[in-house]
């Protein structure tokens, strides 16, 4: 979703709500916009609820007024700014009004634009402020549309509705539900009821989604069992492309709480904190494992399968669950 309607960049934006599904695409954008003007040396994140590196309104406001050597451009994200002290919201709205051609500054709070009750925002134009809630579900169904047309999918309104209600209207769930179907439907172009029916199963205890957690629990006799029961129900395809994906996301959760890093290993599922806390369980399985055998040991199934018939497919899939778990075993 395209959410910058003007030409030109604004000089700030002030982003509140609890989409951070949004608030990411909106700093893609943003990013994507200044590519050939910033870069990783040239963009700063203040986190004002890190308490390990605490950041003070001087900090922020020195480096927005420093020009950079490595580029034209200077962009600062400030997340949870209300959390500022009055004098020091004060100075940073002042200083808004005098911000410096060569930087760009976004603003971020967790809360509702109508739970900020500081007057400092009274006379800042609405182009400048976005509320991206949740609870806006008339631009969530827009976005899951725009989402899907990227991939040249449509889908049937009323499973969109329920993938909501489902979802408890998170966004972060509702694209968790999206990317578990579109790898599901495969070319198909227009996704329906039965699709998330399928997916989701009647029996919880046996879909593919159960098999992905079997796979990051270490629990082969589980998985075994699933597998059985499922396996003529998908392409064998989407059998092993779920599992990658499932172990490519413990590894990077492994690796970004490995730098004591919880927020990149929150962005890696989505912002789903509930997510986060399964597969930082899952992760503890694959501490001793490196990534690249597992990597070795689905590519050789994945050629398997391209080459195979369906018999021979369900075989290499059974041989690569035996690798994997024999080698989480081993560890």
């Amino acid at each position: 979703m395209r959410f910058i309607k003007t030409k030109e960049l604004n000089s700030y934006y002030i982003l509140f709500g609890d989409n951070d599904v949004f608030k990411k695409e909106f700093i893609d954008e943003v990013k994507n916009i200044l590519k050939n003007r910033i870069n990783d040396m040239t963009t700063f994140n203040f986190d004002l609820t890190d308490k390990e590196n605490s950041v003070t309104i001087t900090d922020i406001i020195e480096k927005a007024s420093t020009p950079s050597f490595f580029s034209s451009k200077n962009l600062i994200i400030i997340k949870e700014f209300h959390k500022l002290l009055k004098d020091d919201m004060g100075k940073l709205f002042l200083f808004l009004k005098e911000i410096p051609d060569f930087t760009n500054i976004i603003m971020m709070s967790s809360i509702d634009k109508n739970e900020f009750k500081k007057s400092v925002i009274d006379d800042v134009a609405d182009e400048y402020v976005f509320n991206f809630s949740n609870k806006n579900t008339f631009d969530t169904k827009l976005w899951v549309k725009e989402y899907l047309g990227s991939y040249q999918k449509n889908i049937d309104e009323e499973i969109l509705q329920y993938i909501i209600d489902e979802s408890n209207a998170d966004t972060s769930l509702i694209k968790n539900e999206i990317d578990k179907i579109l790898l599901w439907v495969g070319d198909r172009d227009s996704i329906k009821k039965e699709d998330f029916n399928m997916l989701r199963g009647g029996d919880k205890e046996y879909n593919i989604w159960a098999l992905t957690d079997a796979v990051g629990f270490k629990n082969e006799k589980k998985a075994f069992a699933i597998l059985e029961k499922i396996f003529d129900d998908f392409e064998p395809e989407m059998i092993l492309g779920s599992i990658f994906q499932t172990i490519k996301k413990i590894y990077m959760v492994r690796y970004y709480f490995s730098k004591n890093n919880e927020k990149k290993a929150l962005e890696a599922v989505n912002y789903n904190s509930r997510a986060l806390g399964a597969v930082k369980k899952q992760a503890a399985n694959f501490l001793k494992v490196p990534f690249v055998e597992m990597l070795n040991i689905i590519m050789e199934a994945d050629k398997k399968i391209k080459k195979s018939r369906s018999a021979n497919a369900e075989i290499a899939i059974y041989i690569m669950l035996q690798k994997i778990f024999l080698r989480l075993n081993e560890s």
